[in-house]
């Protein structure tokens, strides 16, 4: 009898399916990454351009001064 070692463990599709695993993890890394970086990040240099170059918008800061004696809740707005 002619004896063969050469085997595939998984068979003939083994190899599809390591290269397959391969690309599946790489795009779920790269996914993450942009998702949880760069878009974060390219917000923000956005926002920083648009308050360098862009009109500069008044900020308004809103103060709680408790209840009006109702109970309904009163808010005075400042500009800054």
């Amino acid at each position: 009898t002619d004896f063969d070692p050469e085997f595939f463990i998984g068979g003939f599709s083994a190899v599809f399916w390591g290269s397959l695993a391969f690309t599946i993890i790489f795009g779920l890394s790269f996914s993450t990454l942009l998702t949880l970086i760069m878009v974060p990040a390219m917000y923000w240099m956005i926002e920083s351009a648009k308050n360098r170059f862009g009109k500069k918008e008044k900020k308004v800061a809103v103060y709680a001064n408790g209840s009006n004696g109702n109970g309904k809740h009163v808010e005075e707005e400042v500009e800054v």
